[in-house]
């Protein structure tokens, strides 16, 4: 069954819209590190639903990782670089979305 992206928690999805807290959570690289930096932004989320809402995140990528552009291949695509989907922070968000889970993820 696919996970709509409505469905998910808005919250935590617009952090990667900020290419900072994506750098910390990869940098963290765990999903205790991440959620010590999430709680900062989202006030009352707790581990085990943080955990819970980055699986689906996690889960949710892995199902329209065909989709995924880095941002220098947006000017390829028709509208160049005027996306704002968070999706297409790339790889780096991609990769702190796993650590957040506990996946390692190699380049």
């Amino acid at each position: 069954m696919a996970i709509q992206k409505e469905t998910l928690n808005q919250s935590l999805l617009a952090l990667f819209n900020d290419k900072g807290v994506v750098d910390k959570f990869n940098e963290a690289g765990t999903p205790e590190g991440c959620y010590d930096i999430a709680k900062a932004y989202v006030p009352g989320i707790s581990f085990e639903d943080f955990k819970k809402d980055m699986e689906q995140i996690y889960a949710y990528i892995e199902e329209n990782k065909d989709g995924l552009l880095e941002l220098n291949e947006l000017d390829d695509v028709a509208g160049g670089s005027a996306v704002t989907d968070w999706i297409c922070a790339g790889s780096a968000a991609v990769s702190a979305v796993a650590a957040c889970v506990g996946i390692a993820v190699t380049t």
